[in-house]
């Protein structure tokens, strides 16, 4: 049925139909990117962010009586920049948070397609709100030969040419990595004036898609309000992309009425680029099709750079670093290491493989023998908390108890590498009960628990409220009676307000289904998705057939309002 109001959002087909039959006119549109564009590559959301700082907030104020309940900001669009400018008074200070909270971030699959989407030209300049640099590292590892103008400071901008060949980033709220960037209500009142007038030149040559961003900040708000008022300006349209389900703010409903401005219904930033370059039919880039190849081609080219017009390397340290690396490279490929001529394919080949990928790869087909192996293979060349989930998850879908016992055991032995996320050790529990392998959960809590919950080598990170939950399920599952002091601690977990997730399990293992169910209230403004993975989880199989039924009802009301 044809869109009936004013901000029924088409198709994202709708606009990748406009990109692909329109390609001989590349670049027609400037992608603008918001926050929701970096939260798969591990960038929070400004969701996330305000929740967290919610609580620093109660922490710091509660004493004094100050509630954020009683705010005027609170729950409304100016809480994320009231909240940071009181918890953190400089900019400094905000700068160094914004750091911290970007400097693990790695670029995503959507990075990756975007990258490609530059490359062949569907899009030339890129302006963002974002602090982070994906886009700009994607570009370095996904592309031998795009290298961006990156524009992070008002001063600059005005160089920038409209004109220019060359990729351009324009980060409109400035970069992690200098004291400019803006995030109180006064900072992002306006844009400079620099910024302001290299927008309005690109609005005049270029459509504008907006992509991941929620249009909450009045600097970039009230320009696009002021430009979608000419018609001279964006002779291809404005497209604003929401993700599905999602209500667009009142703001850009207003704009709607623009007969240039239209909605685009999209997944996410990820699987968007993802459609369009498939539709495009682009070929994914050499360095991912061949990415060994590529190495080669930079290992040789590297080479070249330092040797003399006679075809000798002149420096004595280049000369010497040069030589160690070719030795390694060539003990590789005749099979041998570096400290015996025995040969050993096997171990060779796992240093120059991916072997998690390969496992991923493996599990989604089915092959849980082969994901099983890869892991094992990766855990004993290179451990890392993936492989032990990738191997746990794979040795309990094939049923392994021996191989489970083992790695208890490795991990065990190998505590440091969970050392900084201890809690993940629950996900792996999880594993286990799903596929009854309640021994096994049993034995990783025992080991974990010892671990890092003991009061003696308490590691924060390790909820003991999960612990507790995962430690009764586990003798319910087996048809086990929990014993007192555990009941105690349920029944403590129970009676806090701060995690419904812990109040949910407590009560479920107590047996008090009632209550569980009208916990589940306190997950709807989780979304959709999480209440489907509720469940799934094994927790629900302690449920009576009522107590389920119950449960799904409650899901189905929850998903509807």
């Amino acid at each position: 049925m044809w869109p009936t109001t004013e901000y029924k959002p088409r198709p994202a087909a709708h606009l990748i139909n406009i990109l692909r039959d329109t390609r001989a006119h590349h670049p027609n549109f400037v992608l603008f990117l918001g926050a929701g564009a970096s939260v798969t590559s591990g960038v929070p959301s400004a969701g996330a962010l305000v929740n967290e700082w919610r609580d620093k907030f109660r922490t710091c104020y509660d004493k004094q009586e100050i509630k954020i309940e009683d705010q005027p900001w609170h729950k409304n669009s100016e809480e994320y920049s009231r909240l940071f400018e009181i918890l953190y008074d400089q900019q400094s200070q905000r700068r160094e948070y914004i750091e911290s909270k970007v400097k693990d971030a790695a670029p995503s699959w959507g990075y990756i397609y975007l990258v490609n989407l530059i490359k062949n030209n569907v899009f030339n300049t890129v302006f963002t709100t974002n602090f982070d640099d994906l886009l700009n590292e994607a570009c370095y590892l996904f592309s031998s030969d795009l290298r961006p103008i990156v524009c992070a400071h008002d001063s600059s901008i005005q160089y920038v040419r409209i004109t220019s060949k060359r990729p351009k980033i324009v980060k409109l709220h400035g970069d992690f990595l200098f004291d400019n960037i803006k995030n109180t209500m006064r900072e992002l009142e306006t844009l400079e004036e620099n910024m302001k007038n290299k927008f309005r030149q690109f609005a005049s040559e270029f459509g504008f898609i907006f992509l991941g961003y929620s249009g909450r900040d009045r600097s970039v708000m009230d320009v696009l309000g002021t430009l979608t008022r000419f018609d001279s300006n964006f002779p291809h349209g404005v497209y604003w992309c929401i993700r599905k389900g999602e209500e667009p703010s009142q703001t850009v409903k207003e704009l709607t009425k623009n007969p240039k401005f239209t909605l685009i219904e999209v997944d996410g930033f990820d699987e968007f680029c993802a459609e369009c370059h498939e539709s495009l039919g682009l070929p994914l880039q050499k360095e991912l099709q061949d990415p060994y190849g590529c190495l080669t081609n930079r290992l040789n080219s590297l080479l070249d750079r330092v040797r003399a017009t006679d075809g000798a390397v002149k420096n004595v340290v280049i000369k010497a670093d040069i030589q160690k690396l070719a030795h390694k490279l060539s003990a590789l490929i005749e099979g041998k290491t570096d400290t015996t001529t025995e040969s050993k394919p096997a171990q060779i080949q796992q240093r120059n493989v991916p072997l998690i990928l390969l496992s991923q790869a493996a599990e989604q087909e089915g092959d849980y023998k082969k994901a099983l192996d890869f892991a094992m293979s990766e855990l004993h060349s290179n451990p890392s908390i993936k492989a032990v989930e990738l191997a746990f998850r794979n040795a309990a879908k094939l049923n392994d108890k021996a191989q489970v016992f083992e790695l208890v055991k490795f991990l065990d032995n190998t505590s440091s590498l969970f050392s900084e996320q201890p809690g993940l050790i629950f996900n792996m529990v999880v594993d286990l009960l799903i596929n009854k392998q309640y021994e096994g959960a049993e034995k990783l809590l025992e080991v974990s628990y010892n671990l890092f919950g003991q009061p003696a080598n308490r590691n924060e990170g390790y909820d003991l409220a999960y612990h507790w939950i995962n430690s009764a399920q586990t003798k319910l599952h087996q048809g086990k009676i929990l014993e007192p002091d555990l009941k105690v601690n349920l029944e403590r977990i129970a009676k806090d307000n701060s995690n419904p997730y812990a109040r949910f399990g407590a009560y479920i293992v107590l047996r008090e289904e009632h209550k569980a169910i009208q916990q589940i209230c306190q997950f709807a403004k989780l979304g959709n998705h999480t209440l489907e993975s509720l469940i799934a989880w094994p927790i629900i199989d302690l449920l009576s057939a009522s107590g389920k039924q119950e449960l799904l009802e409650e899901v189905r009301k929850i998903a509807k309002r």
